[in-house]
């Protein structure tokens, strides 16, 4: 079972992330959105696998068990999924 604190980080990292988006949504109307959306499909590939609310929260992803970086492709999928 995953670790409560990594949860709770995780959970935040979301929370985070998804006020980015509702944020360019309410900023800038049609084009925040569709720059809300890019953001959330590729989130987990620039930054070196750290989204804005990941890097606050001390997390990265990586790809298996290699810890390989995450790519685009990679984290279209991985969003695209939740």
């Amino acid at each position: 079972m995953a670790n409560p604190e990594v949860a709770q980080q995780r959970l935040f990292a979301w929370m985070i992330d998804l006020l980015m988006v509702l944020g360019l949504g309410i900023l800038l109307g049609g084009l925040g959105w569709l720059t809300g959306t890019a953001y959330w499909l590729l989130r987990d590939c620039w930054f070196d696998g750290q989204s804005v609310g990941k890097r606050l929260m001390a997390l990265k992803v990586v790809v298996g068990a290699s810890g390989t970086r995450c790519t685009f492709r990679d984290s279209t999928i991985r969003n695209l999924l939740w």
